[in-house]
């Protein structure tokens, strides 16, 4: 079986309901995303999927991404991490998003914070 790591970008639109006070709340986003292969990090599909509201707060998760090179360190001798982007996914796939973005940037390790 081919792993992969699925990565959510932008909302693509939201469905909106009037609560019983009248106020407008969300029930239901279709967000954007590229699925890519954990081997070789090439892009194996994009679509949209869609999330109700508990599934998004339930779900979603969205870290900033910090790559080590495996060389750069600071005067101490620590690690030196670069910022690298921000990235979305699904809980528990954490490992997955890891493995791809060693891969898109050539990182010895990964942290998403």
């Amino acid at each position: 079986m081919r792993m992969t790591a699925r990565i959510y970008g932008k909302t693509v639109q939201t469905w909106k309901h009037e609560d019983e006070r009248g106020r407008e709340v969300i029930v239901q986003r279709e967000i954007e995303y590229r699925e890519y292969d954990l081997e070789d990090g090439s892009l194996i599909q994009t679509g949209t999927e869609d999330f109700s509201e508990q599934r998004y707060r339930d779900q979603f998760i969205e870290k900033l991404v910090w790559a080590w090179d495996g060389e750069k360190r600071n005067k101490g001798g620590h690690r030196w991490f670069e910022y690298a982007g921000a990235v979305a996914y699904a809980r528990g796939k954490a490992a997955n998003i890891k493995k791809y973005m060693k891969i898109k940037y050539n990182a010895e390790v990964i942290q998403l914070r």
